[in-house]
């Protein structure tokens, strides 16, 4: 039995994240994954670089609207930088904490949430959520 389309994205996106934070620096691999809210989350720490709160909705509704904003609630500690990578499009963050809003698509595919914050050598701390849209 084949899985489901969406678990094969979602692995994909895991392990594009533990590939590109294994790049950066290989001396210091400790995983920490800690829920903040109910979705499933997946957290990569490789730098010195905290992620405090990373609240992500399980599900939106889109009242029959083709997208949708959704408002990610996030907190970063020891972080230079940070960003929001949704489904794979990048947003910066400029601060370390706070609400972003964010656009979905409305669909049968669950979107993936990864926040990640850089320490002051570059070495990035990530952490993983998907959100499905009920149309």
């Amino acid at each position: 039995m084949r899985p489901p389309p969406w678990l094969a994205a979602g692995a994909l996106v895991v392990v594009s994240v533990l590939a590109a934070a294994a790049c950066s620096d290989s001396s210091n691999s400790s995983s920490n994954a800690s829920p903040s809210s109910t979705t499933s989350p997946t957290a990569v720490q490789l730098g010195d670089a905290r992620i405090v709160t990373f609240d992500v909705p399980a599900t939106v509704q889109c009242g029959g609207k083709t997208s949708t904003d959704v408002t990610v609630h996030y907190k970063v500690s020891g972080a230079k930088r940070s960003e929001l990578v949704v489904d794979g499009r990048p947003y910066k963050l400029t601060d370390s904490s706070g609400d972003e809003k964010v656009t979905v698509r409305c669909d049968s595919l669950p979107h993936t949430m990864v926040l990640v914050a850089y320490d002051s050598s570059d070495k990035r701390t990530a952490e993983q959520k998907l959100l499905t849209t009920n149309p």
